[in-house]
């Protein structure tokens, strides 16, 4: 049996930054709708919350590197996130 590590950090609403012990990923969304960004792609959740029923769907051809680069910064330009 071996050991996990896991912890979502809420970078502000509706963005999280997902760390774990073989690497990181990035959730953009809410209940019902999120896109998470990390080094393997990026992988979409439509669930029906409260119900435990979700559809997850991989995007053929997204490279999760270059959009955890370029997400933060568009995030900046859009002011979702807050510089200070």
């Amino acid at each position: 049996m071996g050991f996990r590590f896991r912890k979502r950090i809420r970078l502000t609403k509706g963005v999280y930054w997902n760390v774990g012990k073989k690497g990181s990923s990035l959730s953009i969304g809410d209940r019902g709708a999120t896109m998470n960004v990390s080094k393997k792609g990026v992988r979409d959740t439509f669930s029906l919350p409260g119900t435990g029923i979700s559809y997850q769907t991989k995007r053929v051809g997204a490279s999760g590197c270059l959009l955890v680069l370029a997400l933060p910064m568009t995030l900046l330009l859009l002011g979702i996130l807050s510089h200070s």
